[in-house]
């Protein structure tokens, strides 16, 4: 920051393909870029995700590799060796995969249900998913190998968000609203699986 940008030194670049584009991010504990590549080669896109080492000089290595599909993966984390994705490929409501970094073994961890996973973080070792069917959240969480440990249905018609962290927590914070709810801020214990609601919207009115 605050120096000319012929300073900055440039991370990865594929000159010999004008087409191709980019998108990055970093993991939890600031030690590994990923990014995601997007190339058009013999009128094809191919795709792949990729990632560096921050914690020494190393070159790129390859994660995952695949071609002209509507398939999408969204890193959640790694824990050691193994990085966690979402990823709608040959599962539409969405799945949990791992890929090895060193061997490149992908396994499903959390497979394809009848209801949408729409969102997962990982946080103290635990995957915390959040599923949607029928009008109605679910919080379902997994160890790190998958198996259920703890499940809450929500009302239907209540919206469900939040639960943010890393690994280093032990506690996340969700919000639920509705129209029929106030706003309402609740602390999730990891730990035991406790839940204790922290604040709610109250709202004064006079119905006459």
């Amino acid at each position: 920051l605050y120096t000319s940008q012929d300073e900055d030194t440039i991370v990865y670049e594929i000159p010999e393909n004008e087409l191709s584009r980019s998108a990055f991010e970093v993991t939890s504990d600031e030690n590994f870029l990923i990014l995601y590549t997007f190339s058009k080669i013999d009128d094809r896109w191919k795709k792949s995700v990729i990632y560096k080492d921050l914690s020494c000089e190393s070159d790129f290595e390859t994660l995952l590799a695949y071609g002209n599909n509507s398939s999408d993966y969204t890193m959640i984390d790694h824990i050691g060796d193994k990085f966690y994705f979402m990823t709608n490929f040959e599962a539409n409501n969405n799945k949990v995969i791992s890929v090895d970094a060193k061997t490149k073994e992908i396994q499903d961890v959390i497979s394809e249900t009848d209801a949408v996973l729409d969102q997962v973080n990982i946080i103290a070792n635990k995957i915390i998913t959040v599923n949607y069917k029928d009008g109605r959240f679910k919080l379902i969480i997994y160890d790190i190998e998958g198996n259920q440990e703890y499940a809450k249905q929500f009302k239907t018609g209540y919206h469900v968000n939040g639960f943010a962290g890393n690994n280093n927590d032990t506690e996340t914070i969700y919000f639920v609203n509705s129209f029929y709810f106030p706003s309402a801020v609740f602390k999730l214990n990891l730990l035991n699986n406790s839940i204790t609601q922290m604040s709610e919207l109250k709202i004064s009115y006079d119905d006459k």
